[in-house]
C-alpha cells in the first residue's frame, strides 16, 4: 500500500527514536529518513490518519486481499477489509486483483492500491 515506507509502533518517546534511527543509518546501505509534518519533530501518525489504516489491517498487521462481486453495478464486499467501504472504491482492475481505494491519509485524500478478488 506505501511501498518503500515502513511503519513503526514504539514506545520510545521521539528523541529516543530519532537517536535509535540517526545510529542504524550507520549500519545500513539503504536511506532511511523519517517522516515529519513541515518543519515540526512531530512524527507520529496523528490518531485519525492512523485509525483508516488500523482497520483495514487484521490482527497481524497485515491488509488481507478482499472479496466481492459486481451486482447492478455496484460492488459487494463479502470478506476482507474493504467491507463497508465499498463506495470508497474508485477503480477495480480484475485481471491484476487489485481495487484503488479513496483514503484520508497524511492531510490529504489519495489512491491506495489493495488487493480485491472478484468472484463474479
Amino acid at each position: 500500500m506505501f511501498p518503500g515506507y515502513v511503519f513503526v509502533e514504539t514506545s520510545m518517546d521521539t528523541y529516543d527514536f530519532l537517536n535509535y534511527v540517526k545510529n542504524l543509518r550507520r549500519t545500513i546501505v539503504n536511506p532511511i529518513k523519517v517522516l515529519k509534518y513541515g518543519d515540526s519533530n512531530e512524527i507520529a501518525l496523528k490518531w485519525e490518519e492512523r485509525l483508516p489504516l488500523m482497520n483495514l489491517m487484521n490482527h497481524e498487521w497485515c491488509i488481507k486481499t478482499s472479496v466481492g462481486f459486481k451486482e447492478n453495478e455496484k460492488i459487494k464486499i463479502i470478506a476482507g477489509p474493504l467491507i463497508g467501504h465499498e463506495g470508497k472504491i474508485n477503480k477495480i482492475d480484475r485481471y491484476k486483483m487489485r481495487a484503488w481505494v479513496e483514503i484520508d491519509m497524511l492531510g490529504r485524500k489519495s489512491l491506495y492500491e489493495l488487493g480485491m478478488q472478484m468472484i463474479k
